[in-house]
């Protein structure tokens, strides 16, 4: 039986025994030669077998090291798209209403010319709701919040906007008119009035119930509390000028009678008029048309004003009844409205051609007469230069690119001609340039969005083209990942009849946008040709076929 009370011993009365020495391996002479025989040059003609153990080890140790960084990097790269999954589930499983879309953080920009109103400084910040999604025709935009919750209801909130500027314009246009022409009278007062307290009550309604609960954008968040979209009105010089429109000016008629002159105050709701015109002109892919009212409005209305002050000029004196004294004679005053037709379309003509024109007008008599001339010149010549020269500006800018598009194809053309090209291969180069004009609008879809961000640039490429990847065999396995770095080479590709798509021999991967014909050289059958959708997809594979079109194909 074995003793082990050896074990119970301190450990300084036993010795461990020393590891036996291995005994140092003999030189091995081994001489490193080519395939041919020869000696590598510079190579030492005899190496130990110690050294070539030692390197062995080396390499053993790297080769661990290289699996165990190899395994760690697949149990990281696991872990993170774990995480992912997880956070997509999550962000899947949120009501609409409560999710953040990305697109609510993209504000259309768009250079203008300098308005009217911003270089003389009265259009300010207007108090824009945020964008949530585009419908047809109009974006939806974020607008009132109920219960301490923002609820879309963006075509309600265009549609109250429109009431609100149509409230406005009725202000803008009827004081000035009622306070000079002779329109309101004991008759119709009533009528006027009733018009003017139903625009207060629109105004009441917007300050106190719409406008605190239009969310806004903090940070890039959209801010949906009631107490915060509150506390952003009363702070936004907004909520000053609708407080200035709700001053209650019409007591003042207890001692001056229904003078509606009085009224001016109302005309602080300009920032709606401002607001519509900014969504109705970020709303439409043609937006020409909006911009083009709005200036013309800008100059109407000045004519309109004007025309009130030129009635007036012209009651005052009389309507030309009062003769003046000039060079020894008595004459008639021919430069006022002599009081005979219309009164609003006459004083309107005189106005807008003294406005438009320096010359073959009404001499003035008199001091009042010289300093409302010289005004209406100075603003003929500065104002609506500057009016005009923004419609030519909406004009040549909605023009510009059917120019430029016209100016390529008679410069490709051109150059055609001068190489002296057959009659069919330039009838193929316009062909090219009308049917890319008609499908794209463009000549190259690149430039459209090249000062985009790369994200968002992704985004777009993902809507268009993912649909169409996922329902190729090649792709359907593909990570989404893979696929959003796929669809940032796709570019279109148009294929004119008698065009070759692919060669025999050949490997391409076309995606159709839309259904086509195809010639081929000997009997073919498109195998994946799907009757009830506009794709037809090709595959990754060898072609044994040449294929040639008979018809338009626009591929990516």
């Amino acid at each position: 039986m074995r003793d082990n009370t050896k074990s119970l011993l301190p450990i300084s009365e036993f010795s461990i025994p020393s590891p036996p020495v291995r005994p140092a391996p003999k030189p091995v002479a081994i001489q490193v030669e080519d395939e041919d025989g020869l000696q590598i040059p510079g190579a030492s003609p005899f190496q130990t077998l110690s050294e070539s153990y030692g390197r062995k080890n080396e390499d053993d140790v790297k080769s661990q090291i290289s699996f165990i960084m190899k395994e760690r990097l697949h149990t990281m790269a696991k872990e993170v798209q774990r995480r992912t999954s997880e956070v997509r589930e999550t962000l899947l499983r949120e009501t609409p209403e409560d999710s953040l879309s990305s697109t609510s953080m993209v504000v259309p920009t768009d250079q203008h010319r300098p308005s009217l109103m911003s270089l003389i400084g009265l259009q300010g910040d207007v108090f824009v709701p945020t964008v949530d999604t585009c419908g047809p025709g109009f974006c939806k935009y974020a607008s009132i919040s109920k219960n301490g919750v923002s609820i879309n209801l963006g075509r309600f909130y265009m549609t109250w906007l429109f009431l609100v500027t149509t409230a406005f314009l009725y202000n803008a246009f009827c004081i000035p008119l009622r306070s000079s022409y002779p329109y309101q009278t004991k008759a119709n007062l009533v009528y006027w009035l009733i018009l003017d307290y139903a625009c207060d009550f629109i105004y009441l309604i917007d300050m106190t119930l719409i406008k605190p609960r239009l969310r806004f954008m903090k940070g890039g968040i959209s801010v949906k509390a009631r107490d915060e979209t509150l506390k952003h009105y009363l702070n936004s010089s907004v909520f000053k000028l609708d407080l200035i429109s709700m001053i209650p000016t019409d007591f003042t008629y207890i001692y001056s009678g229904p003078t509606p002159i009085w009224r001016l105050n109302k005309l602080a709701k300009i920032h709606s008029f401002w607001q519509l015109f900014d969504l109705l002109d970020n709303s439409f892919s043609s937006p020409s048309v909006i911009r083009v009212t709005r200036t013309l409005s800008y100059m109407i209305y000045i004519i309109h004003c004007n025309s009130c002050v030129y009635y007036l000029l012209s009651a005052w004196q009389a309507f030309g009844q009062i003769a003046y004294h000039e060079n020894g004679k008595w004459y008639l005053n021919k430069w006022v409205y002599n009081n005979q037709g219309n009164a609003y379309i006459r004083c309107f003509y005189f106005t807008a051609a003294v406005a438009t024109s320096t010359g073959n007008n009404p001499a003035p008599t008199n001091v009042i007469e010289y300093v409302y001339m010289t005004c209406s010149w100075m603003m003929g010549v500065f104002v609506f230069a500057l009016l005009l020269g923004q419609i030519r500006d909406i004009v040549s800018n909605a023009n510009r690119t059917r120019e430029e598009y016209r100016r390529q194809m008679d410069m490709a053309l051109s150059e055609c001609k001068r190489l002296g090209l057959s009659k069919e291969l330039t009838n193929r180069v316009r062909d090219w340039f009308i049917y890319t004009w008609e499908q794209q609008k463009t000549l190259d879809e690149k430039k459209l969005i090249d000062k985009l961000p790369l994200k968002l640039q992704t985004d777009l490429a993902l809507s268009v083209h993912y649909n169409t990847l996922s329902k190729v065999q090649l792709f359907q396995d593909c990570d989404r990942t893979l696929l959003r770095d796929l669809v940032l080479k796709l570019r279109p590709v148009i294929f004119l009849p008698g065009d070759m798509i692919c060669k025999k021999e050949s490997f391409i991967l076309v995606f159709p946008s839309f259904r086509s014909w195809f010639r081929k050289d000997r009997a073919f059958r498109v195998e994946q040709f799907l009757r009830d959708q506009i794709y037809i997809f090709g595959a990754l594979v060898r072609r044994s076929l040449t294929i040639r079109m008979m018809a338009y194909l626009l591929c990516t």
